[in-house]
């Protein structure tokens, strides 16, 4: 375990403990070489250089962050750095700490750039790299980009550029989140409040509701883990953009009026309240152009319908049983994600009317799905459907038969996906890492549409239960081979 303060590491009965000492000059000007890259090509910078490692007074994270950033600059960048850290008192480590990474952070290219970094840093230690794509999208920091995917390409850059500037972590242990250094999730939120009034705060220090004075020129609020008991009446926002609230506790109640003066909204994120009916004033939301209900208990979302501009829906983990048909009016909307939730009914049409959908995720559902030529289900929702929407790009879909699909079904434009079709897979087995992957049962005989096949040739992970009939699976299925494949699974067939 490591801490910052002795006196955490104590009340926590931690009985030995010793000091990470900081670097020598040696060791630092080591370590600054080897992250600045050339420096021994460049002899002009080499002097300053050695000030800098020097200035950085030891601390690792320091000095990797301002020989990352230096990366490329011309002698004038370098002498504009060494200049501004001189000026710091050494002895106050955390100024030098502010002044280093602040120094970092505006050398990023880019207003796009920096507003990622500061919505990375607001939204806690490990954010979803999912919510930092809804957040950013509806934000309008991937504006450059035209589609969904092109968008999701850029936001992965960013973050690669991040890692390469040391302003966010390497982390081994997960592709779904990035992992940012505290000092510099600090020094990241100062800035944040400081120069655009973002103000995000976690945990302990949400006990209680922030006071309105402090809240009315914010143009973004994060507020997550909170224990809150009651919410003001109004939340007075005029210049709010972002609003953000975690509370998981369904006893809160969201006023009705609670919404009333933040109509310039354009991101509304509430996660694991009870939202059996929403607010009044939801109608009035007209600017959002992305709303998360993630965790909820939603009922009537009627109100929904009439958010025009709402270009992604999040209903990932809902208790919703049924779909409001009121969803088909969004007639921009590009996203929607209802994952994991407990769906079951999707009203017939409401699907095949969002023409400029992107990306459906419907992985882990139990949808009831109307079955092609059967005049039962008549309110429900057909597969068919899926052929009206032509901008798609990315679907998760999980059906318990491979006959429910339509024949036919072309998947062609597809450049993510997860399909898992029969009853024998477990969605919570599928590698997150991996973009293309189709789990088939089949059960009898193939006979496979030329939808399926363009798939089964574009997976990377394929995973194949009863293929019956078939000696030679792979060039059966196509005589061309499967040039992305990754990873094959064959189970209960006795002939392979």
């Amino acid at each position: 375990m490591a801490s910052r303060t002795l006196d955490l590491l104590r009340q926590i009965g931690v009985k030995e403990h010793f000091r990470l000492e900081v670097l020598n000059e040696e060791e630092s000007w080591s370590l600054f070489q080897s992250k600045a890259n050339n420096l021994e090509k460049e002899p002009d910078k080499h002097q300053i250089a050695f000030q800098l490692a020097k200035k950085c007074a030891g601390l690792p994270i320091l000095i990797v962050t301002m020989a990352r950033s230096l990366i490329d600059q011309n002698i004038h960048a370098w002498k504009d750095a060494l200049s501004q850290l001189e000026k710091v008192d050494n002895e106050e480590l955390q100024e030098i700490t502010y002044s280093a990474l602040e120094l970092s952070y505006k050398r990023l290219k880019g207003n796009e750039m920096k507003a990622f970094f500061l919505l990375c840093a607001t939204n806690g230690k490990n954010p979803s790299v999912n919510d930092l794509f809804k957040y950013g999208m509806g934000l309008g920091i991937f504006n450059n980009t035209n589609t969904m995917e092109g968008a999701r390409n850029r936001l992965h850059n960013m973050i690669s550029v991040l890692k390469a500037s040391c302003l966010l972590l390497e982390d081994d242990t997960s592709t779904t989140r990035v992992k940012i250094h505290d000092v510099v999730r600090e020094v990241a939120i100062s800035i944040a409040y400081r120069d655009y009034h973002i103000l995000a705060k976690y945990g302990d220090k949400l006990r209680e509701f922030p006071k309105m004075d402090i809240l009315s020129n914010c143009s973004q609020i994060i507020l997550s883990n909170g224990a809150f008991r009651q919410l003001p009446e109004k939340l007075d926002g005029h210049n709010l953009k972002f609003f953000h609230l975690a509370n998981f506790d369904l006893s809160l109640e969201i006023p009705n009026f609670f919404f009333a003066k933040t109509k310039f909204l354009e991101v509304l994120d509430l996660a694991g309240l009870n939202l059996t009916s929403l607010p009044t004033y939801f109608l009035f939301l007209t600017n959002l152009k992305t709303l998360s209900l993630d965790h909820c208990v939603l009922e009537n979302i009627d109100a929904v319908g009439a958010l025009k501009n709402l270009e992604i829906l999040s209903l990932l983990n809902s208790s919703m049983i049924k779909l409001s048909s009121e969803i088909g009016k969004l007639s921009h909307l590009r996203m929607l994600d209802l994952s994991d939730s407990g769906i079951e009914i999707i009203p017939a049409g409401v699907i095949s009317s969002l023409i400029k959908l992107e990306e459906l995720y419907m992985g882990n559902t139990s949808i009831k799905w109307k079955i092609e030529n059967s005049d039962n289900q008549d309110e429900n929702a057909s597969l068919d459907e899926l052929r009206q929407l032509s901008n798609l790009t990315s679907l998760e879909l999980q059906i318990q038969e491979a006959w429910m699909l339509p024949r036919d079904l072309m998947f062609h434009k597809l450049e993510r996906f997860k399909i898992v079709i029969g009853d024998v897979w477990e969605w919570a087995d599928i590698d997150d890492v991996t973009l293309k992957t189709l789990k088939l049962k089949l059960g009898t005989n193939i006979h496979l549409e030329h939808g399926i096949k363009g798939l089964i040739r574009r997976a990377e992970n394929l995973y194949l239960d009863e293929v019956e009939g078939i000696l030679n699976v792979l060039y059966q299925l196509n005589g061309d081979g499967f040039p992305q494949l990754k990873h094959l699974h064959i189970q209960n067939n006795a002939l392979i």
